[in-house]
């Protein structure tokens, strides 16, 4: 795939397998467009979705992984556990929590 560089003009060309990576990439994070970088100036240049499916025809997108939940077969726990009464007013032991009032300036001067 011919590419001309949009701030230096000079073209430059991406094989197929860049652009059949480049389309994974992009649909893999539901991108609109891939960001080509210039070998010349190494600046970004906005290839469209639609350009890479015309580049490369045969590409089909691979179907999305499908991860498990990781289950230790040793653990007993059912359900996690219930926060108390302290852990929510304060999640973390290690800090105190003080409430005080704002401080009253008087501009009467």
């Amino acid at each position: 795939m011919q590419i001309r560089c949009t701030h230096c003009h000079k073209p430059f060309a991406l094989n197929k397998d860049a652009v059949h990576a480049a389309l994974d990439s992009i649909t893999a994070e539901d991108l609109g467009h891939y960001n080509a970088h210039c070998p010349h100036c190494g600046r970004t240049n906005r290839v469209s979705r639609r350009e890479l499916q015309r580049s490369a025809p045969d590409w089909r997108p691979k179907p999305p992984a499908v991860e498990a939940p990781p289950h230790h077969p040793l653990s007993k726990r059912r359900h996690p556990k219930k926060p108390t009464k302290s852990s929510i007013i304060n999640p973390n032991p290690c800090f105190k929590i003080t409430f005080s009032r704002p401080r009253r300036r008087c501009n009467l001067l």
